[in-house]
């Protein structure tokens, strides 16, 4: 699989990010205002998908945890999101697995989902992305997409999300 062509999956990740709308920024009392999509992203994807990795058996049960419902059944896999739409989840068992958020500005983003990939897999925070990782023995494609919003995805390398 050539790393620099994502998969047909990143098409449908970036219609969840379309309907996720712009990002809303919490502000701090007294202080500028504070990004939290990106972080609620990550830790989402943490929970749905590197902590049910290989298998994203109990992902769609994790995400749901979050808030991510609605779900729909497509040849992509089980689409998800939350009410407010802030949140979006793409998992196909065994293939793929994808959280979505609002656009976020800076480097936050990247950063938190490099530090969540090194601790699932015991390994160093990736220099860039896409980039192939094994994860309990599989490998996976762990990448970050940010046109349109921010995609946090996992993918099987070789598959391409089409049925």
């Amino acid at each position: 699989m050539n790393l620099h062509q994502l998969p047909a999956s990143l098409a449908l990740a970036a219609g969840l990010l379309a309907l996720a709308g712009c990002a809303s920024r919490a502000s701090a009392p007294g202080g500028p205002p504070v990004q939290t999509e990106a972080v609620a992203g990550v830790q989402a994807f943490e929970a749905v998908c590197l902590k049910t990795a290989p298998s994203f058996g109990g992902a769609v049960e994790a995400a749901e945890s979050f808030g991510i419902g609605r779900w729909i059944d497509s040849p992509m896999g089980r689409i998800g999101m939350t009410q407010d739409q802030r949140l979006g989840a793409q998992i196909k068992p065994g293939i793929e697995c994808v959280i979505t958020t609002p656009t976020q500005d800076g480097p936050a983003a990247a950063q938190q989902f490099g530090l969540a990939v090194a601790r699932a897999t015991g390994g160093r925070v990736p220099g860039r992305f896409p980039v192939a990782i094994v994860l309990r023995g599989q490998p996976f494609i762990f990448h970050h997409d940010r046109d349109g919003g921010e995609a946090f995805l996992m993918l099987k390398p070789g598959a391409s999300g089409k049925p």
